[in-house]
């Protein structure tokens, strides 16, 4: 960003022009938007510029100033809503996910409740991995 204002304080002059402005227009000065853009200097001294010396070049760099800041705003606000958004879907395609596909490894294998149906795949597998071994190393020494 290449700008022609120096980084001086203000003089008293424009300190009395900035003022008067900020008097004569006290309902702009209300908008958020407003006074989040003038928190910085440089875009004070913008101002500055424009109201002390009027002309369509100090216009045009305030108002592209302002339209930086406000797309930034604008994109920073359509970021934070994508996100949310994207966080609801993901998590109503979740429950719909979880509500059509259960978990078949979580139900009891009997009334008592004691063992799941995935205890019983996995002590099944492994009994069937020592069996296998065995029959293995039978089959190496012979």
């Amino acid at each position: 960003m290449s700008t022609n204002i120096e980084n001086r304080p203000a003089t008293r002059e424009e300190n009395q022009a900035l003022s008067k402005y900020i008097a004569q227009n006290q309902a702009l000065f209300k908008n958020p938007v407003i006074c989040g853009f003038f928190e910085s200097p440089e875009h004070v001294r913008l101002l500055c510029q424009n109201i002390l010396f009027p002309t369509t070049e100090n216009r045009s760099h305030l108002e592209r100033a302002f339209q930086r800041y406000f797309f930034q705003i604008r994109f920073t606000k359509y970021l934070g809503s994508l996100i949310r958004f994207c966080d609801i879907d993901y998590h109503r395609k979740r429950t719909r996910e979880e509500q059509r596909n259960p978990l078949v490894f979580d139900t009891p294998v009997d009334e008592s409740g004691d063992a799941t149906f995935g205890e019983l795949v996995y002590s099944n597998s492994i009994a069937l991995e020592d069996e296998f071994t065995l029959n293995q190393s039978n089959r190496v020494c012979t």
